[in-house]
This record gives C-alpha cells, structure tokens and sequence, in this order.
C-alpha cells in the first residue's frame, strides 16, 4: 500500500488510537454477528450503548476540524480501516438491527459524522458498484 500510510508519526499515531478505540475495544462488540438467540449478544450490545460515549469523546479528540481524513485530506491507511468499519456497521442497508445502530449514531459527534460523510463521498464509485458485496454471510 505504497502512498497509503501516513508519513507523519503524530498521523501514525492519532489513526492507531482511533483503531485501537473503536476497532480494537469494540471488537466483539460490533459484531451483534452472533445469531440473535446468543444470550452473548444482548450483553454485548448492552456493553457496546455504554462504551459508545467513550469512543465519540476519544473520536473528537484525535481528528482535527481542519482536515477531512484521519491524517489530512487524502485517505490513508487508517481512513479504510475506522472509517469503512464506521460505514459498515453504520450506514450499511443490510445491517441487522438497524433501529439499534440508528440509536447509537445519533449520539455520533457532528465531525465523525462529517467523517464518514467524507469517507463515502471519496468511495462513492466503489459503494455504487456491484463489487461491493450485497449480502451478509
């Protein structure tokens, strides 16, 4: 990924935090995956609604107003992981528990939502297209 990871370490480190904030503590959290009559996955749920203030607040301290991706105004490495995470588990059509995810985005700060406004506007061609998988394994 030549060109795609951000040279400045201030960069390298801001998109590690992110990550690690809302890739790597969530992890198993969003994945509401578990089939709905896993007793695991309401107490994942319940825990990740508690979690999510946390992640906004660690969110808006790490990306700045004045540039639109996590390490300027071009997309790098980290903007295809938080960012395409956020979309997925956010904004995608065939999510389960959409009322649940709509609940929880509105709670999103006004600059993550920028954000991932951003992020699809840049993917737009690829969100389009039919290589983008439309079902859910």
């Amino acid at each position: 990924m030549a060109g795609l990871h951000p040279k400045d370490p201030k960069d390298v480190f801001k998109g590690e935090i992110l990550f690690e904030t809302l890739i790597k503590e969530g992890s198993g959290m969003w994945g509401s995956n578990l089939p709905k009559e896993d007793p695991a996955r309401a107490e994942k749920m319940t825990a990740l609604k508690e979690l999510w203030p946390k992640m906004c607040k660690n969110f808006e301290k790490y990306i700045t107003e004045d540039k639109k991706f996590i390490a300027g105004d071009t997309m790098t490495t980290h903007d295809y992981t938080v960012g395409i995470m956020l979309i997925n588990v956010f904004k995608n059509p065939t999510k389960e528990d959409q009322d649940f995810w709509a609940e929880l985005w509105k709670e999103a700060p006004e600059r993550m939502t920028k954000y991932v406004d951003d992020i699809q506007g840049e993917i737009r061609g690829y969100l389009g297209s039919d290589k983008r998988q439309e079902k859910r394994f």
